[in-house]
């Protein structure tokens, strides 16, 4: 297991996402779902070296997302950091990995349904 001091600062991450996701527009609601689903999307595209469960990758992926996005004060960064988080919980070697996990369950939840871009 991990030190507690990364637990939580994950809740406290995950606190302050939910936070972003209340005080969000219906448009930045669903930009935020849509980000979310991208961040799913590149997480699985990135693959994992065979035996290793790390996704360190991934999770730096996804961080890195979210911190241009962050940057540019887009609400849409919230969906990336779920992932990141959602990522790192799914390795399951964190001190109570499995109440933080559902409260990242809890916060995708609060989401819309992403429509479907328009071409």
């Amino acid at each position: 297991m991990q030190r507690t001091d990364e637990a939580q600062h994950l809740f406290n991450t995950i606190d302050f996402t939910i936070g972003v996701i209340l005080r969000s527009n219906a448009d930045d609601l669903n930009r935020i779902a849509f980000a979310y689903q991208e961040a799913q999307c590149l997480a699985e595209a990135i693959l994992l070296a065979p035996g290793v469960a790390d996704a360190y990758p991934r999770i730096a992926a996804c961080m890195n997302r979210f911190e241009a996005l962050k940057a540019a004060e887009d609400a849409s960064c919230a969906g990336w950091m779920l992932m990141a988080v959602q990522l790192r919980l799914n390795e399951r070697n964190l001190e109570g990995w499995e109440a933080l996990l559902a409260a990242v369950e809890r916060a995708i939840e609060l989401l819309p349904c992403p429509e479907p871009t328009r071409h």
